[in-house]
């Protein structure tokens, strides 16, 4: 089962596309919280069920 044709085609577009949303998704990344939570889940190989 993959993607609905719509999300497909959202993928595909640059970042410049959705600069609010590209300004949400640095400021999230640049959060103390976000960083370990990435960093743990790296080291673990959290992977979500299918």
């Amino acid at each position: 089962m993959g993607l609905p044709e719509s999300n497909i085609v959202l993928a595909k577009l640059p970042p410049e596309t959705f600069p609010h949303l590209t300004a949400h998704y640095e400021r999230m990344l640049a959060r103390p919280a976000v960083q370990k939570t990435i960093e743990v889940e790296s080291d673990v190989g959290y992977e979500l069920p299918a």
